[in-house]
């Protein structure tokens, strides 16, 4: 199976991660769902390249590719596709600029009660874990 999704969690010094939550339009994965945001990788691209082109389409972010860590690489159900997670510790006043459904900076706490896309909530605590030690 190939990498076909890059994620990226982008937090605050204060632990706070941003969460998308998706548009509920025809054709696009978990409507109206929390999520990671992150997307697709496309052809010819590798999935750090992927990571910074999403994160930059989605919140209007310009982050270098090389900013970004490598968390681990997960299968995401139901859609069976294997994603990369990467992370970023961004500055508490940095301004994003949704383009794709709307997106809010969630406590630790807040996102272990929250339902997310797929199996996202399999990962919550590893996630976690991974800011903890960044």
């Amino acid at each position: 199976m190939n990498i076909s999704v890059a994620n990226f969690i982008l937090f605050t010094p204060s632990k706070k991660i941003l969460l998308q939550k998706r548009d509920n339009v025809p054709n696009i994965k978990a409507p109206g769902e929390w999520c990671f945001p992150g997307g697709h990788i496309e052809e010819n691209e590798d999935a750090l390249t992927a990571v910074a082109r999403e994160a930059c389409e989605e919140t209007g972010l310009n982050i270098d590719k090389k900013d970004f860590k490598f968390l681990f690489d997960f299968i995401q159900l139901p859609w069976n596709q294997k994603t990369s997670f990467f992370a970023l510790q961004i500055s508490e006043n940095v301004k994003i600029v949704p383009t794709e459904g709307q997106m809010f900076w969630k406590t630790f706490d807040e996102i272990r009660n929250m339902k997310l896309a797929g199996n996202q909530n399999d990962i919550i605590e590893k996630i976690i874990k991974e800011i903890n030690n960044y």
